[in-house]
């Protein structure tokens, strides 16, 4: 078993990153490349553990949206079945076309930085379209749009992008008030979620991987616990400050990425 501090460094990034538009992959993949040394973010089942510690907390955040949405689609409400199948609209096209991306791309590292700078100079230029967004609802939202929503996400499977950050610039492109295109992009995220890790489990079983099930129930517990305690300071936070913020973050990471592949690696 990997010490446990070390384990919970992880968990911890994984609990932060996880709910800002700043790629949690990316920042797993340096802090154990560069510092940590543990090769536990090649370890599938670890990853989908402290995964799904982050996916319970969301979903424990977004209950009372979850419940009213399958509560009015039972009573035939527009503001219930119109999200539900826009979710679900997205969630297939966002499933497949992550499945496509999955399959065939297989990138160095350093595309993650690429892909950061990239995303994170859209941001910057987003910063003032943020605030005029005339969608101000979820079930306002077309179903053409969130189509395009669930294209992006499927896009968001190429290393660096950031599934929250390329959903977000697709809502704030399609006139989105921020604040609804972060809700739509982290309740389509929980079946997205949940369908990538309850796949990649099978698969695992099915090769009949090694389990070090140690690692993973603590990486689970510690992701869970410090998910819970930072999703709604941190959603708070991505709804109040300006998204240029989190796009010169993207570029100031990935120029230290670029840094450390170069001399450090």
């Amino acid at each position: 078993m990997t010490s446990v501090f070390k384990i919970f460094i992880l968990s911890l990034v994984e609990s932060i990153s996880e709910f800002l538009p700043i790629s949690s992959s990316s920042h797993l993949i340096f802090v154990d490349k560069f510092f940590l040394k543990t090769d536990l973010i090649n370890n599938d089942f670890f990853m989908i553990f402290i995964q799904f510690g982050a996916l319970l907390a969301l979903t424990f955040y977004y209950r009372v949206d979850i419940k009213n949405i399958f509560k009015e689609t039972w009573q035939l409400k527009k503001e219930g079945y119109i999200v539900f199948f826009n979710l679900l609209n997205a969630f297939i096209v966002s499933g497949i076309i992550g499945f496509l991306v999955k399959s065939t791309l297989h990138l160095d590292f350093i595309y993650s930085a690429y892909a950061l700078i990239f995303f994170g100079v859209v941001m910057v230029l987003l910063q003032k379209r943020q605030n005029f967004g005339q969608i101000m609802h979820l079930w306002e939202i077309p179903s053409l749009y969130a189509f395009f929503i669930g294209v992006s996400q499927g896009l968001s499977a190429f290393p660096g992008v950031s599934r929250l950050g390329i959903t977000i610039i697709t809502g704030i492109l399609l006139n989105l008030k921020k604040n609804i295109a972060i809700k739509f992009s982290f309740l389509l995220a929980l079946p997205t979620m949940l369908a990538a890790s309850a796949y990649e489990l099978i698969k695992l079983i099915i090769k009949n991987e090694p389990l070090d099930l140690p690692s993973n129930i603590t990486g689970f517990g510690f992701s869970l616990i410090l998910s819970l305690i930072f999703v709604r300071p941190l959603i708070f936070f991505l709804e109040k400050i300006n998204i240029k913020y989190y796009g010169y973050y993207r570029i100031i990471f990935a120029t230290v990425i670029l840094f450390f592949l170069k001399f450090v690696n």
